[in-house]
């Protein structure tokens, strides 16, 4: 198994349907879902019985998350120059990049070991999926211009609400707990 939420420290429980983490409150609504992604193998939580809902979520990890859920498998045969053998990462960025969902950054990497921001997942979101805007969407704060159409796309397709005052918070990175609820569509679709 590889890495989920960290890159190191993991535990995965014997009974895989127990998914209650000392964090999170048995029976809420992220109890539900974190459930839902570790039945379907995509979570495992810390070593200490933890899920850090308040924690961030890499770049990379976006990438073995994806895969598992998707059952990607192919790598490309070209890699980012800062992406290298000795990295956990090395296939799932590999697979990812000939997916198609991550493309890099300006200067040729990949950054794997970066937060990932909420404008970016909304981008890797559309680019596995093809989404269509289904309603006009009014954001109050920052996007990037690269990003403003899947942001809508996601929004507009229920998988990321606004917050009050139509804000989104598109450059800050996305919490475990934002991206478990993002994520479970997913799941359910595919299953």
């Amino acid at each position: 198994n590889l890495p989920v939420f960290a890159t190191e420290n993991l535990l995965i429980s014997p009974n895989p349907n127990a998914a209650s983490f000392s964090d999170v409150v048995k029976g809420s609504r992220l109890d539900i879902s974190l459930t839902k992604l570790k039945n379907a193998g995509i979570i495992n939580g810390y070593e200490d019985g933890t899920f850090r809902p308040s924690g961030n979520l890499t770049r990379a990890e976006f990438c073995a998350m994806t895969n598992r859920l998707f059952g990607y498998t192919l790598p490309a045969k070209k890699n980012f120059p800062d992406v290298t053998e000795t990295d956990w990462f090395y296939n799932d960025v590999l697979i990812a990049k000939n997916f198609g969902y991550i493309k890099g950054f300006e200067d040729g990497t990949f950054r794997g070991k970066e937060l990932l921001t909420r404008q970016q997942i909304c981008v890797m979101l559309d680019r596995l999926n093809g989404f269509y805007k289904l309603f006009d969407v009014t954001i109050s704060d920052e996007i990037g211009d690269w990003a403003y159409e899947s942001v809508e796309k996601v929004i507009s397709n229920g998988l990321m609400p606004l917050e009050e005052g139509n804000t989104f918070r598109a450059t800050l990175p996305i919490t475990r707990e934002e991206f478990a609820y993002v994520f479970v569509p997913f799941v359910d679709a595919v299953a």
